[in-house]
């Protein structure tokens, strides 16, 4: 992955616990942006001068899903 893309991770988020106050990850997608170069320096492109960015492709690369990691019993790092 080079400077001109950006990695993207949508994912579903929801409220869970007694109280809803608990928020959980569960699945989603990646998408990758990637930036356009303007095309030989075509004379239209250049009211884009100066926004790189502004101009990219979005391309939807896969599908993830989260788990919980265990909680331990006693999560107090000074325990180490």
């Amino acid at each position: 992955i080079g400077t001109s893309e950006r990695v993207y991770f949508q994912a579903r988020v929801d409220r869970e616990g007694k109280n809803e106050d608990v928020l959980s990850l569960k699945d989603g997608s990646v998408t990758v942006k990637r930036n356009v170069e303007a095309p030989g320096g075509g004379s239209w492109w250049g009211i884009f001068r100066g926004a790189e960015g502004i101009l990219a492709q979005f391309r939807s690369v896969g599908e993830f899903k989260c788990r919980p990691i265990a909680i331990a019993a006693n999560p107090d790092p000074s325990d180490e």
